[in-house]
């Protein structure tokens, strides 16, 4: 059984079945833990945490089903409305273990959405909700952690959602903090050409710094497409 507290869930005790819990990347991450394929350091604030939340929140501005109709409102509401004190507590204590971990008192971190209808064979939401980088100390963390929330509201997160048929009140985030890597380079690997759906080939997209040009599409990255029998790319 998954060792967790009410709010959180380290990445390398996440179970096979805790992926409505834990999100799409939080899971996979998970997994590849498992296996130990190295990964950074970090752990999961749970969707029951973001449902716990948005319940509050509807209970106080009877938000009811209006939600792709107020798109903006419930952003800035999620932003603005101050967290459970437990629920801070625990991601304050959480925060500072990984701290301990580290060797540093206030580790610089990344803040990733997980939604539980991430990475779905039908619908990626690839770039849907946001994620940020280099942040710094609790009050930083908290910020970051409602802003990520406040993504799953966008106009076209919501827009995709009703496109793909996705029932509104079956989708939920979880957010992921993970140790800052400080690389020299970075990219997105798919183990399957997304181009060909050539199964034998490893697609990777790449460049220069952190990674987040590639994703988010300001610069066409370098692409090296590997062969999984010959290890030979192109």
């Amino acid at each position: 059984m998954t060792e967790i507290t009410r709010n959180i869930v380290w990445l390398n005790k996440i179970s096979e079945n805790d992926r409505n819990l834990v999100g799409g990347k939080g899971y996979n991450l998970g997994i590849l833990s498992k296996i130990d394929i190295p990964i950074p350091y970090g752990f999961v604030i749970t969707t029951h945490t973001f449902r716990n939340f948005i319940e509050n929140i509807n209970e106080k501005y009877n938000i009811g089903s209006k939600i792709s109709e107020i798109p903006d409102k419930l952003q800035n509401l999620i932003i603005s409305e101050k967290l459970e004190k437990d629920v801070e507590n625990e991601i304050l204590d959480a925060y500072n273990k990984l701290g301990d971990i580290l060797g540093e008192k206030y580790p610089k971190v990344a803040v990733r959405s997980s939604a539980n209808t991430e990475d779905l064979p039908e619908a990626s939401f690839a770039g849907m909700q946001d994620t940020y980088l280099y942040i710094y100390g609790i009050d930083d963390l908290i910020k970051h952690i409602k802003k990520v929330w406040a993504s799953l509201y966008s106009e076209r997160a919501i827009l995709y959602r009703i496109k793909n048929n996705i029932d509104e009140e079956k989708v939920s985030i979880a957010v992921v903090v993970q140790s800052m890597v400080r690389s020299k380079s970075a990219g997105v690997i798919f183990t399957v050409n997304p181009v060909t759906g050539n199964k034998d080939e490893i697609y990777i997209e790449s460049n220069y710094g952190v990674g987040e040009s590639v994703v988010s599409g300001e610069i066409t990255p370098d692409l090296f497409i590997i062969n999984k029998s010959t290890s030979k790319g192109s």
